[in-house]
């Protein structure tokens, strides 16, 4: 079994940990997260030396562990049926924009006017438990209700119950 050497020897391709960060801090991992999402009171020390530690281990928060905490991954995903069309470049332009103003991220996804990639992607979305899908759909809605049967298309609103409002 390979252990990973005591901070601050990591070498720079091994991901550290929030242990990782608030040992080397002298701090809890809970006032690590404290800083990190900028809540609770942390004394301006402790933060500074949180910082610090930060960058001397390259820490980088899991975006997995993030959004199994809060059960949102930011990440919209835009479907569209041809991405050389130059409408769909200013279209995936503008949602972008857009979506990284509200803290999106979003995947962009390419179906070459295929019904059957379409398919395949909103069922690879669906698995992934993205916050929302934005389709231009490759043919009739016939293709998206059967992919995601609660899903709405036609500029339709859904709700969901976890996240507020999509759409």
């Amino acid at each position: 079994m390979c252990r990973r050497p005591a901070p601050p020897f990591y070498p720079k391709w091994i991901m550290s940990t929030i242990s990782d960060v608030a040992k080397l801090a002298g701090v809890s991992a809970m006032t690590v997260s404290r800083v990190i999402n900028n809540s609770g009171y942390i004394s301006q020390e402790a933060r500074e030396r949180v910082e610090r530690a930060i960058a001397e281990l390259g820490y980088v928060p899991n975006a997995l562990a993030r959004y199994l905490r809060f059960k949102q991954t930011k990440t919209i995903a835009l479907i569209l049926t041809d991405i050389t069309n130059p409408f769909f470049t200013t279209l995936a332009r503008g949602v972008e924009d857009v979506a990284r103003g509200q803290g999106f991220s979003v995947v962009l996804c390419n179906t070459d006017e295929s019904e059957a990639e379409e398919i395949e992607y909103l069922n690879l979305l669906l698995q992934k438990q993205i916050d929302g899908v934005l389709l231009v759909p490759a043919s009739g809605s016939e293709c998206l209700a059967r992919a995601a049967p609660g899903a709405r298309g036609a500029g339709g609103r859904a709700r969901s119950p976890r996240r507020g409002r999509i759409g």
